[in-house]
């Protein structure tokens, strides 16, 4: 294989050489560098890769996830091929142009306010969809019995425009029980558990620290704070108080049963508010969904592993969150969106402006053992940006059907035609909508004005879901 003759970067796992045509990299491991893992690469990029290739997950999780894509020896060195750094990842502006879009510059209030204009700095749109899809990645690697063991703010690339992400920690991914990866967790993201006094012990790593390091990074993302960082000082000496602060005495900043470790807003800079006030912004906002898992994460597992949610649910709770933003009236509003919680004169609670305008809120109803529909408790606000996917279709819960998670092709879409809310279907062959007295089946390619009342069966072969529409009109 071709090669840029000189490299680029090196560090003390490899040298790195680009492609010529400059999507992929070459990385020479390093003299130095174990059998163990060595073998543990040509695992990921032979074996695994063969694995995913069969599996519809292969283009979602490699265009996502930066897996190794082959092995090869060069001279004597043995080398994988990974891909490049895609360039939408990529600052195109202002103080950081040209650096990578490392999830650090967002996870941090005081980071985002110094260095990014309010363009480049992502909304609840974004971060939510950033948060569905690293889930997803998770959950296909789960499926597979293997760990992420370095998740971080520093392993992923993050679109603040569009919401994509890219995980960039290809050589600390290994098989759980079965490959040795001694990787120290960063001190942000170590599960309680994997502190002991004077450092890490990274060998105590498991799929259960990789849940806790999931829920610190998604409420990062959300809340620009640490969730175990609060006013309470656990020792007078810096290192062993950071031990105990993320350890044995790890407690949420937010916990309602115990505020001795809830923020000092007298104490926080200018540039850390006004998310670095959780007075300013609960993570009550994340809405029923991600509060729950918020909670089982920080309060019920935080120091009782088990109880930690999956990557799968974190996907769900994602998912169903995002068909609960409502967009802000207001233009000059940052986030832009907010979760809906079923208000009747809904505002936004960054701005505090009125909603105005007319949404469809569908909601959903699953037949259970062909009997009566019985309510999910799940809703959606109608956008334009939003689509019907697998999951609103076929009410099903297993991680096992991730893949048809995965196909971003869409059941439904949604226009607003001066004023007037349509549904398109795109892949339904038995949609029927039933308006009043009406029963009309609706084509493919065709299109339906989303009313009142008004109750589409998703899929009159199976009869097994159904929304009925209700109109939220605001003046």
């Amino acid at each position: 294989m071709e090669f840029m003759s000189r490299s680029f970067a090196s560090d003390n796992v490899a040298d790195y050489f680009m492609l010529p045509d400059g999507k992929g990299i070459v990385a020479l491991f390093s003299s130095n560098i174990s059998a163990a893992f060595k073998a543990r690469m040509r695992f990921l990029a032979d074996d695994l890769s063969k694995v995913f290739k069969e599996e519809k997950s292969y283009e979602y999780l490699y265009g996502r996830c930066n897996l190794p894509l082959s092995s090869i020896i060069h001279d004597g060195h043995q080398g994988i091929i990974l891909s490049s750094y895609p360039k939408e990842f990529y600052f195109k502006e202002g103080i950081l142009k040209d650096k990578i879009q490392e999830g650090k510059w967002f996870c941090s209030e005081k980071l985002r306010n110094k260095f990014l204009d309010i363009a480049n700095r992502g909304n609840w749109y974004s971060f939510l969809k950033a948060i569905k899809q690293i889930a997803a990645v998770l959950t296909i690697l789960d499926n597979k019995d293997l760990i992420l063991y370095d998740l971080s703010y520093r392993s992923i690339l993050f679109n603040p425009v569009n919401g994509h992400i890219f995980l960039i920690t290809w050589d600390s991914i290994g098989r759980n029980g079965i490959d040795d990866v001694e990787i120290l967790p960063s001190p942000d993201f170590a599960a309680p558990e994997v502190i002991i006094k004077q450092g890490y012990w990274p060998n105590k790593q498991t799929i259960y620290s990789n849940r806790h390091a999931l829920a610190v990074l998604n409420y990062m993302f959300l809340f620009h704070r640490h969730p175990l960082r609060g006013k309470r000082i656990n020792d007078n000496d810096p290192v062993r108080d950071e031990e105990l602060t993320i350890g044995d005495n790890a407690l949420f900043i937010e916990n309602p049963f115990d505020s001795s470790n809830s923020v000092d807003r007298f104490s926080l800079e200018d540039s850390q508010k006004p998310y670095g006030n959780p007075e300013l912004r609960p993570y009550t906002l994340s809405g029923k969904f991600l509060k729950e898992l918020f909670d089982r994460s920080f309060i019920d597992g935080l120091h009782n592993p088990i109880k930690r949610p999956t990557p799968f649910e974190w996907f769900i709770a994602a998912e169903n969150s995002i068909g609960l933003l409502m967009p802000c009236s207001n233009p000059k509003c940052e986030e832009r969106w907010f979760i809906y919680n079923n208000e009747s004169s809904p505002k936004c609670p960054f701005c505090g402006t009125k909603v105005k305008g007319s949404y469809p809120i569908l909601n959903f109803y699953t037949r259970h053992n062909f009997g009566n529909f019985i309510s999910d408790n799940l809703r959606m606000v109608v956008t334009e940006e939003k689509q019907l996917n697998f999951r609103h279709i076929y009410n099903h819960c297993l991680s096992s059907i991730i893949q048809q998670d995965l196909d971003e092709k869409p059941y439904c879409l949604f226009s607003n035609e001066n004023g007037i809310w349509f549904l398109l279907n795109k892949r339904l062959k038995d949609l029927l909508v039933y308006d009043g007295d009406d029963k009309i089946n609706v084509p493919l390619e065709g299109k339906v004005e989303l009313k009142e009342g008004m109750k589409l069966l998703l899929d009159n072969m199976s009869k097994e879901r159904l929304i009925i529409v209700q109109m939220l009109r605001l003046q």
